[in-house]
């Protein structure tokens, strides 16, 4: 694989940045199709998982923080692990149980008493050990 598309990230072997070249070598499509398909699978589990949660005008706390970017990694290096035709649809698998999983934070968020007082607008460590315990186990969080 070509060191200089590990430049963003500035490991030598960034397991992030080996599954998703990976994911862009074996996209097919138009160029337009192709180019929308490969900035898809470039944006990390975690990624999807913050963006997905500023969709829903949420952001994590930092313990939350924390603890989605290591689950995110470790299905990262576990879908890193797959044959390339499989990598696709485990990336999709992720992406959703995430965003399953973020919908179960905020609603976490809202039955906790005070919670959405004391924290507007995130969902940090509380919220994630309520949303694991209602939904493990999800791949790749738990």
């Amino acid at each position: 694989m070509n060191e200089a598309r590990h430049l963003a990230c500035g490991l030598a072997a960034c397991i992030a940045c080996v599954v998703t070249s990976s994911f862009a070598q074996t996209t097919v499509g138009t160029p337009a199709s192709k180019a929308t398909a490969e900035a898809a699978a470039n944006e990390s589990l975690f990624r999807h998982a913050e963006k997905y949660a500023a969709s829903k005008g949420y952001s994590f706390g930092d313990g939350a923080n924390v603890m989605l970017n290591q689950v995110a990694q470790r299905g990262e290096a576990e879908i890193a692990l797959l044959p390339p035709e499989k990598r696709q649809e485990k990336v999709e698998e992720a992406r959703a149980n995430f965003e399953r999983f973020i919908d179960a934070m905020i609603v976490a968020s809202k039955e906790i008493p005070g919670y959405e007082a004391a924290s507007p607008g995130k969902i940090g460590e509380q919220t994630y050990a309520r949303a694991k315990n209602k939904l493990c186990p999800i791949w790749p969080i738990c």
